[in-house]
């Protein structure tokens, strides 16, 4: 056993030493590419040559995560309904719309780096050993942000004239310091690569300030200090950069933490309050510094042919123009797109929703939405996961703080390609998607914690289960289960004796398909309701003895003729308050009967009122409560078909077939039961 626990242990590190190399790999093609080789002057250097050969190191990564993936069998169809799926689809029309585009070469190969990227992550969620480990990887990208940061700084400081050049007034008015620095423009000659503008030092200095923030609020009190000085350094050099969305980006990440984070909610109120009055100048205004013109002077080798060609139709000061220029892109090839690169014009879309439409049309750009309004809908999920433990919600915190930053920042720049910020977001996707499966998959067996009320979400085989065991088991004690939904809920709100009277009962299963929507909301594993007709429908196929207490006469005498072949007793009780004798003598009936299973149907809440009181007079091991199951049973009141119950509408078929009964619950408790919903989720 200890061999095999040592092999585990190794056998994990290699995969982990493996993961880390083959990221590494994935980001190698960061900041080359095909146009590198296909140069005509290519190799002009021993650099140009390495940056040449690492442009291909993601794809035959991706190529290798793809024959582990088959070799693993994966199962393909199941993957592509997650978030990363559908961002797979997307770049898979990519692949199609690059190679019937003008550019096939440029666009096949664009899209193949940005598929690698997810069959890498895929490859490695898929094995055990890792999976469990995979936010190694957001960890390794956090090192890399603060790493190139920290570079850039260095790098532009070097240059003649930097440190000269700063002052106070630099962060507010003026151009960016260091878009032509020193004679050396900011978009070229580093180490031999395009290097990054001032708004690429502000993507990769708001996501470290987004990591020392984390570090701030999740170190201990002695190493709090130098966190938050790291933060406001990093903070400031995204201030310098000038760059508004990333400004933005960040100041929605702190609203984001603000909310979240359970302490230090003072200090991240400052901290929000001086970010925002630092930032205004920034984002609202454009401010020139005495003497100085406030258009910021591009250096003339910065600006691509295609900006040039156009430079009649576009403003380089405003991005309005270049939006309009990539919707008309669009428009020209709606459906599919010019491919990945396929339209040079995309480079200066600086907007992800267009890229994404100029680049495989409505057909992919469909899917690249849809992921992200489903990873935020499950990240709200998550949040709302009473089970979920601190270090993963520690964990997620920062992750979906960097989701926020570059969301933001996509409205006006683009992660729908392979990019830093692409890098940067799949894992971070991956991640939230892999933490909600494992948490789904830990709660099959739990409650949900709505309203003060612990709802079990648990499947009909698994009640029918609970129930047997009883009667076979535990046959002395009486145990109650609760079926019911949004008219129950109402119930125990408006009245805190009848709460104190429903927290007795030993299960609550959820007759109501809005309790299983919230049920799905708070990340737990359950697909339809158990009415209390279905229950019983289901014990009447078994060999239990059942008692029938509640109704009308004809209405049980109904039930019983249509289940002769089982063993039923039934009692229909005066529509009245029992005197002390009749309540007595309705006891000794249905316990001299020896029945498993008595099923009271009174109506809420005065069953479960009923059950309360007399539960441990009664001499049966199941009592359940099923309202009106014995009219829909008996044939008398005809049930809404199953497929109207399955999307949410058997309140509206009873409405139309009992509007006396019904009534009150549709127009009175539903409103009520959507307030307690809304106050639920943002409490």
């Amino acid at each position: 056993m200890e061999k095999i626990l040592n092999n585990t242990k190794r056998n994990k590190k290699y995969w982990l030493f493996a993961l880390f190399v083959m990221w590494i790999l994935v980001w190698s093609g960061y900041n080359t590419g095909i146009s590198r080789v296909m140069s005509q002057e290519f190799p002009h250097d021993l650099l140009d040559l390495i940056h040449g050969i690492r442009a291909f190191f993601p794809i035959l990564v991706g190529a290798l995560a793809v024959a582990f993936l088959f070799v693993k069998n994966l199962a393909w169809r199941k993957f592509l309904f997650t978030p990363l799926g559908f961002l797979m689809i997307y770049g898979v029309v990519g692949v199609f719309s690059s190679i019937i585009s003008k550019n096939p070469i440029d666009g096949l190969y664009w899209a193949l780096m940005y598929l690698s990227v997810i069959f890498v992550i895929q490859a490695f969620l898929s094995e055990e050993n890792v999976r469990e480990n995979f936010s190694y990887i957001i960890n390794l990208n956090w090192i890399i942000a603060v790493a190139i940061t920290i570079f850039l700084i260095i790098f532009f400081l070097l240059q003649p004239g930097a440190i000269h050049s700063l002052s106070f007034n630099s962060f507010f008015c003026g151009a960016r310091l260091y878009e032509g620095l020193g004679g050396v423009d900011a978009g070229v000659n580093t180490l031999g690569m395009h290097g990054t503008r001032p708004t690429g030092l502000g993507r990769y200095a708001g996501l470290a300030a987004i990591v020392a923030l984390y570090w701030f609020l999740s170190s201990k009190t002695n190493k709090k200090i130098p966190f938050f000085l790291l933060f406001v350094f990093f903070f400031l050099v995204t201030l310098l950069s000038k760059g508004k969305t990333e400004v933005i980006a960040l100041i929605a990440v702190l609203i984001f933490v603000f909310f979240v984070s359970k302490g230090f909610k003072k200090i991240l109120f400052f901290i929000l309050l001086l970010t925002i009055l630092a930032s205004l100048p920034i984002v609202v205004l454009d401010i020139p510094c005495p003497g100085e013109n406030s258009v910021v002077s591009v250096p003339e080798k910065t600006i691509s042919l295609e900006i040039k060609l156009r430079e009649s139709t576009i403003n380089l000061s405003s991005r309005l123009s270049v939006w309009i220029y990539a919707w008309n892109s669009f428009l020209s090839s709606p459906l599919w797109g010019h491919g990945f690169y396929g339209d040079k014009s995309f480079t200066t879309a600086h907007s992800t929703i267009l890229h994404a439409l100029m680049q495989t049309g409505i057909l992919g750009a469909i899917f690249y939405v849809l992921a992200f309004f489903w990873i935020f809908i499950t990240l709200f999920k998550i949040f709302k996961n009473s089970n979920i433990l601190q270090k993963e919600k520690n964990q997620l915190i920062i992750a979906s703080s960097a989701l926020i930053f570059f969301v933001v920042r996509g409205l006006a720049e683009s992660m729908a390609i392979y990019s830093a910020d692409w890098l940067f977001v799949a894992p971070i996707i991956a991640y939230i998607q892999h933490l909600d499966q494992k948490l789904r998959s830990e709660n099959k067996q739990r409650k949900i914690d709505f309203c003060s009320l612990k709802v079990d979400t648990i499947k009909m085989p698994e009640v029918l289960d609970r129930i047997d065991y009883w009667i076979k088991n535990e046959s002395r004690k009486c145990h109650w289960i609760i079926v019911t939904g949004m008219h129950g809920v109402a119930e125990v709100s408006r009245h805190a004796d009848f709460r104190y009277i429903l927290s007795q009962a030993d299960m609550w299963v959820p007759d109501g398909i809005s309790l299983v929507w919230i049920a799905r909301l708070k990340g737990f594993n359950i697909k339809e309701r158990i009415s209390g007709t279905d229950l019983m429908e289901e014990i009447f196929k078994k060999d239990y003895n059942n008692f029938l207490y509640g109704d009308t006469q004809e209405i049980l005498d109904a039930v019983k003729n249509k289940f002769s072949d089982k063993n039923i007793e039934i009692f229909s009780p005066p529509f009245r308050e029992l005197t002390k004798e009749e309540d007595e003598q309705i006891i000794n009936k249905i316990n001299q009967a020896k029945s498993d299973i008595l099923w009271v149907g009174l109506g809420l809440p005065k069953q479960e009122r009923w059950i309360f009181q007399h539960k441990d007079r009664l001499n049966v091991p199941v009592v359940i409560g099923v309202g009106a199951a014995f009219k829909f049973l008996s044939g008398k009141v005809k049930r809404a078909p199953k497929w109207i119950g399955k999307i949410g509408l058997e309140w509206l078929w009873r409405l139309v077939k009992e509007p006396k009964r019904v009534w009150k619950r549709v127009f009175i408790d539903m409103p009520y039961f959507f307030w307690l919903v809304v106050k639920d989720l943002f409490s």
